[in-house]
């Protein structure tokens, strides 16, 4: 799921047409090859990954290494773009209420891509009131 499905948080609201217009510039080959190449440079990666990961210490040429290898397999560049501009896929929200398997939710608080005070994270930690396999 990417964040375009959460439309109804103002966060995504207001960055809805920067979604848009970055799919419709992954979308022509020679501007989404450009970007994948900065993106997959090891300083833009170890950028990118300090800005998601709540303990700085975890990012280390270790995990830099890990994430950026396969960035240079067959099909990397369809992937990255795939992944970026694609459908969101199911909203959680459409999905729980089909499981009844016990289910154990564990969320950052300190997530900045799907914050706990954000739509989806509110929904999740109201679950536990809300059904008795949660």
């Amino acid at each position: 799921m990417n964040n375009k499905a959460i439309v109804d948080d103002w966060r995504i609201k207001l960055l809805l047409p920067l979604f848009w217009f970055i799919d419709f510039l992954l979308k022509q080959r020679v501007i989404a090859s450009a970007i994948f190449d900065l993106v997959k440079q090891r300083d833009t990666l170890k950028n990118i990954l300090l800005s998601v990961y709540g303990n700085k210490e975890s990012v280390d040429e270790v995990l830099v290494q890990i994430i950026s290898e396969p960035a240079n397999d067959e099909g990397a560049l369809d992937a990255f773009v795939s992944i970026i501009t694609g459908p969101p896929g199911p909203y959680p929200v459409q999905l729980m209420p089909r499981i009844s398997l016990p289910v154990l939710v564990l969320w950052g608080d300190q997530d900045t891509f799907t914050p706990l005070d954000g739509p989806v994270g509110k929904y999740f930690s109201s679950l536990p009131t809300q059904n008795s396999n949660v």
